[in-house]
C-alpha cells in the first residue's frame, strides 16, 4: 500500500510492504513524475540440508580388496585374479598370484596391497592349524608392516596380528598390537574392534 503526505513545497511518499525484506528498486523523475521500479525477486531453492548422520565407515579390508575394472595392465589383471581367488577362498592360488605381482615390480602400483593381502592369504591357508604355522603367518604380517608401516592398510594388519596372537594364547602381545591399532587409526572400525578385544 502507499500513502502520500503533502506539505508546502514538499510531498512525501510512504510505501508499505507485506514482506520481511524490502525488494530492490530504482527511481527516476520524468516530467515531474516520480517513477519507482521494483525488481521482482523469484524465490530461490533452499539449499539441501547436509545430513548430520556420519558416513558409514567401511572396513579397511574392503578397501584393500578393491579392483579397478578399467585397469587393463598386466598387474591389473593379476590383481583382479588374486582378489577373486581370495574372495572365493582359494588361498594357495591367491598366494601364487600375489607373489607374481610382488616379484614382477617391487615398486609397482599393486605391490603394497599385494604384500598386505599376502599376509591375510597366508593366515587363511593355515586357518585350521594356526598355532603350528604361527611363525609363517606372523612373518608375513611383520614383513608387510616393516615395508609399509605408514600404509593405510597397516592398522588392519596390526589388528589381524592381535587376533592371531590372542587366538594362539599370547594375550600380552595381542594387547600391545590392539593398542597400536587404536593409536594408529583412532575412530576407525579397526580401532573399535581393537578396543573391544582389549575389554575382554
Amino acid at each position: 500500500s502507499a500513502t502520500i503526505i503533502t506539505q508546502p513545497k514538499k510531498m512525501r511518499l510512504m510505501l508499505y510492504f507485506d514482506a520481511k525484506n524490502l525488494p530492490p528498486f530504482t527511481t527516476h523523475v520524468n516530467d515531474n513524475e516520480l517513477h519507482v521500479t521494483f525488481v521482482r525477486q523469484f524465490p530461490t531453492k533452499a539449499p539441501k540440508s547436509k545430513s548430520t548422520r556420519p558416513k558409514e565407515k567401511a572396513p579397511m579390508m574392503d578397501t584393500l580388496l578393491e579392483i579397478d575394472p578399467e585397469d587393463t595392465s598386466a598387474e591389473g589383471y593379476l590383481w583382479q585374479d588374486a582378489v577373486n581367488a581370495y574372495q572365493n577362498k582359494h588361498p594357495a592360488e591367491t598366494i601364487r598370484t600375489l607373489k607374481k605381482i610382488i616379484t614382477t615390480d617391487l615398486a609397482g602400483p599393486y605391490t603394497e596391497r599385494a604384500t598386505f593381502l599376502l599376509a591375510h592369504a597366508n593366515e587363511a591357508q593355515f586357518s585350521k592349524n594356526k598355532l603350528a604355522h604361527i611363525g609363517d603367518i606372523r612373518n608375513s604380517y611383520e614383513d608387510a608392516l616393516a615395508r609399509f608401516g605408514n600404509s593405510i592398510f597397516a592398522p588392519d594388519a596390526m589388528l589381524a596380528m592381535g587376533h592371531l596372537l590372542a587366538e594362539t594364547g599370547n594375550k600380552a602381545e595381542a594387547t600391545a598390537y590392539f593398542n597400536l591399532v587404536m593409536k594408529k587409526a583412532p575412530g576407525s572400525l579397526e580401532a573399535l574392534d581393537a578396543a573391544l578385544q582389549n575389554a575382554k
